[in-house]
């Protein structure tokens, strides 16, 4: 499946339903005007339930920016790291949210 966004300005934020037939899937971003790879994120319906994701993927939009997050920071490289920020809605928990930079 390829699925592009547009942005007039440098930031994107957008939001993806994870369906239960995506098992397996991966997501891959990359910006089609400059090429930069922002990363390939695996097995994201997996990762959403996990008690340890294999990318950072926060709890709720609130957690971003947390004193939790500011210890996690020290010692987890996704949180410096990772090109794409995702967060769990709120209300839908296959909702998963991104935001790149």
């Amino acid at each position: 499946m390829d699925f592009q966004m547009k942005s007039k300005d440098r930031m994107i934020t957008g939001a993806i339903k994870i369906l239960d037939s995506w098992k397996g899937t991966s997501l891959r971003i990359i910006n089609t005007t400059t090429g930069q790879d922002m990363g390939t994120y695996s097995d994201v319906l997996e990762n959403l339930s996990a008690a340890k994701p294999t990318f950072k993927i926060y709890k709720s939009k609130s957690d971003m920016f947390s004193d939790q997050d500011m210890q996690d920071a020290k010692t987890d490289p996704a949180v410096t790291e990772q090109k794409v920020v995702f967060y769990k809605d709120d209300n839908d928990p296959k909702l998963l949210h991104l935001r790149l930079p």
